[in-house]
């Protein structure tokens, strides 16, 4: 983790989307849990997104930022901090 930036994989129904997320300073050790856990947020940001196929295999799109509805996660993928 570098900056607050942590790498993740996030799954939707139809996608694989791979890039970064800013971790809320406040909460137990800023988890990506912490992010998902905040209410008030619905819209997660993701930095450096490769959006591709469930598979991974098709590139799809990427952009510096994209914006991810919560409601749409079905399964996020932290890297770990050994990595």
């Amino acid at each position: 983790m570098d900056n607050g930036l942590t790498s993740v994989t996030i799954y939707t129904l139809q996608f694989k989307i791979q890039g970064q997320v800013v971790l809320p300073p406040e909460g137990y050790r800023s988890r990506v849990s912490d992010l998902l856990n905040k209410e008030v947020v619905q819209f997660i940001p993701l930095l450096n997104a490769r959006v591709c196929n469930l598979k991974g295999e098709v590139l799809i799109a990427s952009a510096p930022v994209i914006v991810i509805n919560k409601e749409q996660i079905t399964l996020v993928l932290p890297e770990s901090e050994e990595e």
